[in-house]
C-alpha cells in the first residue's frame, strides 16, 4: 500500500450529495463548494462520476485544473469501461464500488464467483493506471462477516490503499459499529478504512463518531447532510463533534456557517430550523429561565460557542418569555424599565406571541414600548 494522507472527513457533497432527488450543481457552483471546502481546511473530496457523461467529465477535468489544495477522487463502478472514462478526467485517485452483501449481488444477478473475478480484472487495472485505489465495500453492513473478511483479504492482496465501509441503508446502531470497527482494525491493522454512514435512522452522526474511535481512518460527509433518502453524515455536525471530543480541531471550523448556507440555497434544501449546528433556532433562547441563564454565561444551554462555527448568539421573545431577557434588551436601548412598564411589556409580548404563534424580536418590543408608552 502507498503512503498518503487525506484527512479525517472525505467530502462527498458534489457526488453523494448531488445523488439526492433533484438536487443538481451547475459548474459554477460546484466551484463555489470546492472553494469552501477548501476554506474548511478539507484534506480530499469525492467530485464526481465521471460515467455520468462528457459533459461530467469536462466539470471534473475543470475541477482538476483549478489546483485546490486537496486531493480529488472519481466514483467509479467495478468495470473497465468506468475506469478509462475516470481516466480522461486527469483525476488519479479513484473509488472503486463493488457490491458485498447478498441482497445486493442477487439484484444485479451476481454471485461471490463474479465478484472475485470482476475485483481481480478491474483493480489490477486500476492500480497499473491511478496513484491511489480505494475500494467501496458497497452494503458492507448487510455483508456476512466472513464474506466482508474474504473481500478485504483479496482488497488488500491487490494493494487497495483504502477500504469505504458503506452503511447503506442507514441501518447500523452505533454498538455494531463499535463491533464492526474493532474486528476490523484487529484483523487487518496495516489496512486504511473509511465509514460512509447514511442517515436513514438519524445515527449517521453518531455512528461516524464511534466508527473514528474505534479504528476507522476517515469518514465520508455531505454538507448539510445531503445525500439519498435521509442523507449522509453532516460534515458541519460530525466535524464539531470531533472538536469537542478532541479539544481542537486542524479545521476552520468558522467557515461552516457559509457553506451550509451556501449548499442549502445551491440545492434548493433550506436548512430545518431546529437542524443540528447550523438550524436558525440552535442559538436562539426564548424562555425565562433558559435566558436569565445563557445571559449570564452562554454554556449554561448550548453545547458551545456559536463564533465557533460562524454563527451568531440571540434572545428572541415569546410566550415563555421572562423579565430577566426582556429588562436586559432594554437596557441595550438605554432604556430604564419601570416594575409597572415590564410587565406590562411582559404581558403584551405573551398576548401577542399567542395570537400570531411567532416570536417576536427587538424592534416588536420598541414597537410594543412606544405603544404602552401613549397609556401611561
Amino acid at each position: 500500500m502507498k503512503n498518503f494522507y487525506s484527512g479525517t472527513f472525505i467530502d462527498t457533497t458534489l457526488r453523494d450529495g448531488e445523488q439526492a432527488p433533484g438536487v443538481v450543481f451547475s459548474l459554477a457552483e460546484k466551484l463555489a463548494i470546492c472553494q469552501k471546502l477548501e476554506a474548511i481546511g478539507i484534506k480530499e473530496i469525492e467530485a464526481g462520476i465521471p460515467a455520468m457523461g462528457d459533459e461530467e467529465i469536462e466539470t471534473l477535468k475543470t475541477i482538476h485544473q483549478q489546483g485546490f489544495n486537496f486531493a480529488l477522487l472519481n466514483w467509479c463502478r467495478a468495470t473497465i469501461a468506468d475506469l478509462k472514462l475516470a481516466k480522461k478526467t486527469g483525476i488519479e485517485r479513484v473509488n472503486i464500488s463493488f457490491p458485498v452483501s447478498a441482497i445486493h449481488l442477487e439484484a444485479m444477478g451476481k454471485d461471490q464467483k463474479w465478484l472475485y473475478k470482476t475485483m481481480r480484472t478491474v483493480l489490477t487495472y486500476a492500480s497499473q493506471h491511478f496513484q491511489f485505489v480505494a475500494v467501496g465495500a458497497q452494503d458492507a453492513s448487510r455483508c456476512e462477516p466472513a464474506s466482508l473478511k474474504t473481500f478485504i483479504d483479496r482488497c488488500q492482496a491487490f494493494g487497495v490503499d483504502r477500504i469505504r465501509i458503506a452503511d447503506t441503508v442507514g441501518r447500523m446502531q452505533p454498538l455494531e459499529v463499535m463491533q464492526l470497527f474493532t474486528f476490523l482494525s484487529t484483523a487487518f491493522p496495516k489496512m486504511n478504512f473509511e465509514f460512509h454512514a447514511h442517515n436513514d435512522l438519524g445515527m449517521a452522526t453518531a455512528n461516524a463518531q464511534i466508527a473514528l474511535q474505534f479504528g476507522a481512518n476517515a469518514v465520508s460527509t455531505t454538507v448539510n447532510g445531503l445525500g439519498e433518502r435521509a442523507g449522509n453524515v453532516p460534515l458541519e455536525e460530525i466535524m464539531v463533534a470531533e472538536n469537542l471530543r478532541n479539544g481542537q480541531s486542524e479545521y476552520n471550523l468558522a467557515a461552516l456557517a457559509d457553506i451550509c448556507s451556501y449548499v442549502a440555497m445551491a440545492s434548493n434544501r433550506p436548512i430545518p430550523d431546529s437542524k443540528p449546528v447550523t438550524g436558525e433556532s440552535v442559538f436562539r433562547h426564548e424562555s425565562g429561565i433558559h435566558t436569565r441563564a445563557v445571559l449570564h454565561n452562554k454554556l449554561t444551554y448550548q453545547a458551545f460557542d456559536e463564533h465557533v462555527v460562524g454563527r451568531k448568539f440571540g434572545i428572541v421573545f415569546g410566550k415563555h418569555s421572562g423579565s430577566a431577557a426582556i429588562r436586559s434588551f432594554f437596557e441595550t436601548q438605554s432604556i430604564a424599565l419601570e416594575n409597572s412598564m415590564l410587565q406590562s411589556i411582559i404581558n403584551t409580548v405573551k398576548r401577542k406571541a399567542s395570537e400570531t404563534k411567532k416570536v417576536l424580536t427587538g424592534q416588536d418590543l420598541l414597537q410594543i414600548y412606544a405603544g404602552l408608552m401613549h397609556t401611561y
